[in-house]
Order: C-alpha cells, then sequence, then structure tokens
C-alpha cells in the first residue's frame, strides 16, 4: 500500500481511502483482515483512544489525522505504535542526508485481533536498499483448520519411455492372475502398477526456488554487502553502496550468461532434430513453477471469499443449479443405469475386442492428468504387448 505524498491534492487521498474502505467492507467481521504500507502520514506519539498506541514518533499531522480516523472508522488500529520501542526501532524512513527520522509506514491490524499480535516494530538494520526501513510484525492467531486436499506426487514420466526394466517386471507380477476374479485382478494391476512405477520411475524432484543464475559469487557478495548496512557511517555508507552497485552488475551479468547458455543448447538441441526437447525447455524457461493452491476456499457469486465447509458447499450447489438450468436440467429416471441382468440378451450391445482396448491406450494423449488409479497413459503405453493381454 502506497498513498500520496503531501504535495498530492485531497481528493486523490480521499479516493485512495475510499477504495480501501471499500475493500474491507467485502471482509467478513470474523476475518483476520492486516493493511499495511506507506501510509505517507506521520499519527505522533501519544495514546489515542483503540486506535493510536502511546509508542509512535514526532507530531501528529493532517495526514495522521485522516488515517486515525479511518482507523476509527474501520475499527482498525496502529500496531507498531501500541509496544514500547526505543526510537531507533520506531522510525520507518529518514530525509535524505539523515536529516529527519520519521514514521510513516504502518501495520493495521482490526482491534478484535489485538491480543494476537505480539511484537510490531522495524529493523533498521535490515538489509534493504532503501530510505525507508523494514516494519516487521510477529502475531499469533488460532485459526480454524481447513480440510485442505492432499497434494498427489506428479510421475517422472519422462523415465517411461522405452523403459525395458519396468515392462518386464509388470510382465513378472502379472503372470498368475487368470485364477483372480474381474475386481480383484483389476485391483491386482492397480497395485502392481505403482509398485513398479514407484521403483523403476520414481517422482519428479522438487525444483530449486532459487534463480538458476545466482552464483557462489554473487551470493558471496550479498554477504559482504549486508555486513555494512547497520554501519551507520560517512565510511559505511559509502561502502554499502559501492558494494551495492558491483552486486548489481554482477547479478546482471551473471543472468545475462545463463540466459546465453540456454539460447545455446536450445540451438544444439535444435539443431540435432530434438523438436520434443525443444518445446519441453522452452515450457521450462517461460512458464515457471506454478504452484496449485489447495486451499479450500472459494468464492461465492458476490465475490466474497467463503472458507466455511457448509458455505463452500452451499456456493457449488447454486452454481451447479444455475449451470444446469441454462444446459436443461437432467431428468432423475435420464440418470438410471439398468444392471445387465435386466436387459434382454438381444438387445445387448456387442462385447469389446481386445484390439479395441488396445487402440483405445495407443490414442490417449500423452502428458494428461492422472485419475483416481493414479496411473498416467504412458504407463499403459509401455506395458508392451504381453501386460496388456487377458488371460481368460
Amino acid at each position: 500500500m502506497y498513498l500520496p505524498t503531501t504535495d498530492a491534492e485531497e481528493e486523490e487521498v480521499d479516493a485512495l481511502y475510499e477504495q480501501i474502505g471499500d475493500l474491507l467492507k467485502r471482509q467478513r467481521g470474523r476475518d483476520n483482515v492486516i493493511v499495511m504500507g506507506d501510509w505517507n502520514a506521520n499519527v505522533g506519539e501519544g495514546k489515542d483512544e483503540k486506535e493510536v498506541g502511546a509508542f509512535g514518533l514526532g507530531k501528529r499531522n493532517e495526514r495522521g489525522e485522516k488515517l486515525v480516523e479511518f482507523c476509527r472508522k474501520q475499527k482498525l488500529m496502529v500496531a507498531n505504535t501500541i509496544f514500547m520501542q526505543e526510537k531507533r526501532r520506531r522510525y520507518t524512513w529518514k530525509r535524505p542526508g539523515d536529516s529527519g527520522r520519521f514514521q510513516i509506514d504502518y501495520i493495521l491490524v482490526k482491534q478484535r485481533f489485538r491480543n494476537s499480535v505480539k511484537i510490531a516494530r522495524s529493523y533498521p538494520g535490515a538489509d534493504v536498499n532503501s530510505d525507508h526501513n523494514l516494519v516487521v510484525m510477529k502475531t499469533e492467531v488460532k485459526l480454524k483448520k481447513l480440510r485442505r486436499k492432499q497434494q498427489r506426487k506428479a510421475w517422472d514420466v519422462k523415465k517411461v519411455k522405452d523403459n525395458g526394466v519396468f515392462r518386464r517386471s509388470m510382465e513378472e507380477r502379472m503372470k498368475n492372475t487368470k485364477t483372480m476374479k474381474v475386481e480383484e485382478r483389476w485391483k491386482n494391476f492397480k497395485e502392481n502398477v505403482v509398485e513398479c512405477a514407484t521403483e523403476h520411475i520414481g517422482y519428479k524432484r522438487r525444483q530449486n526456488t532459487k534463480k538458476p543464475w545466482i552464483t557462489t559469487e554473487v551470493v558471496e557478495k550479498m554477504n559482504e554487502r549486508r555486513k555494512w548496512k547497520s554501519c551507520n557511517t560517512e565510511d559505511g555508507r559509502r561502502r554499502y553502496k559501492k558494494l551495492n552497485n558491483e552486486l548489481r552488475r554482477e547479478t546482471d551479468k551473471a543472468k545475462e550468461m545463463w540466459w546465453s547458455n540456454q539460447c545455446q543448447e536450445l540451438e544444439n538441441l535444435d539443431k540435432s532434430g530434438r523438436s520434443d526437447l525443444v518445446y519441453d525447455k522452452v515450457k521450462q524457461l517461460t512458464w515457471g513453477n506454478k504452484k496449485q493452491s489447495t486451499c479450500s476456499a472459494i468464492k461465492n457469486r458476490d465475490g466474497i471469499l467463503v472458507t466455511e465447509e457448509e458455505e463452500i458447499r452451499e456456493t457449488w450447489r447454486e452454481y451447479i443449479e444455475e449451470l444446469y438450468d441454462k444446459k436443461g436440467k437432467p431428468k432423475t429416471e435420464d440418470l438410471e443405469i439398468e444392471m445387465e441382468t435386466d436387459v434382454a440378451e438381444d438387445e445387448k450391445g456387442p462385447g469389446i475386442l481386445d484390439s479395441e482396448v488396445r487402440h483405445a491406450i495407443e490414442e490417449m494423449k500423452n502428458g494428461k492428468a492422472v485419475g483416481v488409479d493414479n496411473i498416467p497413459a504412458e504407463f499403459l503405453k509401455n506395458l508392451g504387448e504381453k501386460g496388456n493381454e487377458r488371460d481368460d
């Protein structure tokens, strides 16, 4: 959050406060909402009812009055003014030339969650290349436990191609299944596929979240720069600025070299005719790691986030009803499935041939998400002729 400075028009500031207020109104009363940023306001030192604590800094200005009135209207409190701290732990911005220090960055918390805030203060020694100090709040909230989907591990399907060990292991396991019933054979088949894949193929490894162009030299330069962050002398500031410029040049150089190597690798793959690996490499470089959210929370038709299980169920019910009403809701009798024993012999369709099953497996697309059986199409295709045979 960044509000305009004192040079801006009051109408611009009022409009931004209204936007923040509208966002807060969309949240439920029991939600723990935290608003933080550069408010360009000074609430000053001294307690003011429930909104401001006694340990601010300086004198309140007009923008500070506006911020306090906003907190009073929204039932918020300024968290980094309620704890007794040294004044060096209160200021968040210093004027160029260190001619003045002010507290203009705040963390706002709902008053009903006041007891959850354990500490809130600024950290002037943090390694941040800014004239603002880092403001940190520690809070302990006992949240309701949400049911989360257990994230399923992804198979490393690239290792499936022409994996003779996996195929031979499956053929050995499926030799003595002739005497089993259909359901037992299917259950045994799924278990064997998963066990063989776990043993001979494995799962994808988590990729390192560190930027790939971050070299050892860059890390060492970062550590050296961090040592001079808290040295508040003329020589210390000069050394920090110098190291910061050197680190920026080193980072740009390492990043450019890394991209050059990636482009060279793509050219070599293209020259060798491996277009499949080229597409995989481009996908890896451009898409990045997109983590799928596993939180059981959705937005209802009004755009409000709902987390309660009953509310989520009701939201899905409304959505499905609306969806089927548009496309034509199916009748109950249309959803009923007849048992095979209730169908006359001459009305039954033809049986499924082995060739049809094999053809269906061959036509399955690679790279699709697995179903409830946790078996991707690549596994079925790699079973070979013997692995797809029936023993009856």
